[in-house]
């Protein structure tokens, strides 16, 4: 879930039968729901997660799209072995976590990156960015689990460091924030941290206005 001004999120994974009626049923669900949240029609963007499945499988996918739609990814070799020579007209997101040793080799290729967890994180995704001459937008990530065996920012106040941190670099963007629910929780339990998500945008909304 991407909090912030953007645009919310919601990530499917490819399934190897029936690609473009799967989504065409994902988008009409989506419109459905924009309705019931008195949202705005097509401020929900769908993030195709390919993992392991072959670029074809996602050519096929966004060819002929009309609705905007990013894809996903959660490893760096599938990046590099899928992008790295492609010209593309979509939105490409790293969205598992990133070790600092592979920013170098996933910021080329990237427009935006989902789990930022750390300061020392956030540095090299900012000096790779310069380096290569473009901002990269990057999605902080919350621990609102306080789980020690999950990524992301323990605390509000060290995720709110970043935010500053982030004011002060030219390499780098906020596109909003992300969480991962609590594994095998209730329903209860999950949108327990998904509402902690919402009120920590709103409170970065009341105290960085900018």
């Amino acid at each position: 879930l991407v909090g912030g001004s953007n645009p919310s999120l919601v990530i499917f994974w490819f399934s190897m039968f029936n690609i473009k009626d799967n989504l065409k049923a994902i988008f009409d669900s989506i419109a459905e729901e924009e309705i019931k949240s008195n949202r705005k029609p097509g401020s929900v963007v769908l993030c195709a997660v390919s993992k392991t499945k072959p670029y074809e499988m996602i050519s096929e996918v966004v060819s002929g799209q009309t609705r905007v739609f990013n894809i996903g990814e959660n490893y760096v070799q599938e990046i590099e072995k899928k992008f790295k020579d492609i010209k593309r007209d979509y939105t490409l997101r790293m969205i598992g976590h990133l070790q600092c040793n592979k920013v170098n080799k996933v910021v080329p290729l990237v427009d935006t990156i989902d789990s930022v967890d750390s300061l020392k994180l956030l540095d090299k995704i900012n000096e790779c960015s310069i380096k290569n001459g473009k901002v990269t937008r990057i999605l902080i990530e919350l621990n609102t689990a306080f789980d020690g065996e999950k990524t992301g920012f323990m605390s509000e106040d060290e995720a709110l460091q970043a935010i500053e941190d982030i004011e002060q670099k030219k390499g780098v963007c906020l596109s909003g924030f992300m969480t991962m629910g609590e594994l095998g929780g209730s329903e209860v339990q999950l949108r327990r941290s998904f509402a902690k998500l919402r009120e920590f945008a709103e409170r970065v909304k009341r105290e960085h206005p900018a």
